[in-house]
């Protein structure tokens, strides 16, 4: 390669392995594999290590993730969802190929009353379009 190549093209060298594929030009036919983590497994993932004394207190875990106590209990405040609503997002899967579910609309779900928390969580799973997936999950009627 010349020096003229060098100056107009940006090179990743990884010890002659091929370059991963998010390095490859737009246009290529390379699509994004990003998964995204269900929120709600999450928070039973860490509240499940905590009750397994696998770490006595939150600051524990807080300390064996490297995230900070208030994150800990943000995403264990998840929890505090109705347990139906909880039960039908967990059974969404994890991990999730779109946002489907995020953090923070379940944060402002949580403000709501459990029927209204049950109503929203319908139209999440509703607006997928694939609500028949999960029939017993979310027929509250």
């Amino acid at each position: 390669m010349n020096a003229a190549q060098r100056a107009t093209r940006l090179v990743y060298y990884f010890g002659g392995a091929k370059p991963p594929e998010f390095f490859d030009p737009p246009g290529t036919g390379v699509h994004s594999s990003t998964l995204y983590r269900n929120p709600i497994v999450i928070a039973q993932e860490w509240q499940r290590m905590l009750g397994t004394q696998e770490c006595a207190s939150r600051a524990n875990l807080a300390r064996m993730l490297g995230v900070s106590r208030a994150r800990v209990t943000q995403v264990l405040g998840l929890l505090a969802l109705a347990p139906e609503v909880v039960q039908a997002l967990a059974a969404l899967g994890d991990p999730l190929a779109k946002p489907i579910v995020t953090e923070r609309r379940l944060r402002t779900i949580l403000k709501l009353p459990i029927a209204e928390q049950k109503l929203a969580v319908g139209a999440i799973v509703g607006s997928l379009g694939d609500c028949h997936a999960y029939p017993s999950a979310f027929d509250w009627r």
